[in-house]
């Protein structure tokens, strides 16, 4: 008789019935461990004894098991590969971020001139710091390292910071040349690039000039008009002196009669043109000749008076 085709036998449900001569036997079916006529589900996921893939998750089932890529990979369970989520654009990285793929997953990274975790990214303003990513502590106390805005330095200090999206832009200062990481200042006086009036002189300064008119002259540099020192009230010419304004100066010339420079003016000294019998007198601030008693002329010739009896 066939106990296991009359379903006679007491195989347990997870075994197997095999036929023999005047009976029957049993064995555990695969995946299951007993004494035939007991059979428990062998757990290859805890023994570690299925073919999963590394990158694969075992899910045990009565008598076998299941496999599953993890979370980042796609296959078989049996056979897993890396998903690029950069290439197939599955990432969710921010615009102004950089994503980088690595097993199983991704990474997102601010690129530079930003800042965030790379899911979120703001501009960072190279030229201004302000004072929260300026404090230092653990968290719970915070001490503020510097003022409220605090130059970063990464431009010339005599160039301007311009913040940019992403990024930022020195320029130099009016009055320097460079490239704003570097800045020289513009010599305008040599290059003749100033705007001094014609009758000044230019000076250089740091990052500018000045102008500053000439002696004789008056105004700011930029324009400059003829001192008339004749019309001063302070007549520079002595009092002897006709005074005549000439183009950034004045001349002194001395009266007739007089000598010397016109600042200082002497009378001239006729005496010695007077007569032998003429006296040599200072009359008016000049010299004069007059004829001694008894003499008649003008004391450059003189004549004796003579009595007629």
């Amino acid at each position: 008789m066939d106990e296991c085709a009359l379903n006679l036998h007491h195989c347990n449900i997870s075994a197997n019935c095999f036929n023999t001569h005047g009976s029957y036997g049993c064995n555990c079916s695969m995946g299951f461990v007993g004494n035939n006529s007991v059979c428990k589900d062998v757990d290859e996921c805890a023994q570690d004894s299925h073919d999963c893939h590394t990158h694969a998750l075992c899910y045990n089932t009565a008598g076998s098991y299941n496999c599953s890529c993890k979370h980042g990979y796609y296959g078989n369970g049996y056979n897993c590969t890396d998903i690029d989520e950069c290439a197939l654009q599955l990432d969710r990285c921010h615009s102004n971020a950089s994503c980088l793929n690595i097993p199983g997953s991704f990474n997102c990274t601010c690129r530079t001139g930003f800042t965030g975790n790379g899911s979120s990214c703001e501009d960072v303003d190279e030229c201004l710091i302000d004072a929260n990513s300026r404090l230092t502590g653990n968290g719970s106390i915070c001490t503020e390292l510097g003022g409220c805005l605090q130059e970063t330095g990464i431009c010339h200090g005599q160039a301007v910071c311009t913040n940019t999206f992403g990024s930022f832009v020195c320029t130099c200062k009016s009055g320097f040349t460079g490239n704003g990481s570097d800045c020289v200042d513009i010599d305008e006086c040599e290059l003749s690039v100033d705007n001094c009036h014609i009758k000044s002189s230019c000076v250089n300064s740091k990052g500018s000039h000045s102008c500053i008119c000439l002696p004789g002259y008056t105004g700011d540099g930029w324009e400059c008009s003829d001192i008339n020192e004749c019309a001063l009230d302070a007549d520079p010419c002595n009092k002897r002196a006709t005074c005549d304004n000439t183009p950034g100066s004045f001349k002194c010339v001395c009266f007739e009669g007089f000598h010397g420079d016109g600042l200082e003016c002497k009378p001239v000294n006729s005496c010695i043109l007077c007569h032998k019998n003429a006296l040599c007198t200072e009359i008016n601030d000049a010299y004069g000749c007059q004829c001694q008693a008894g003499f008649s002329g003008d004391g450059y010739n003189c004549t004796g008076m003579f009595c007629v009896q």
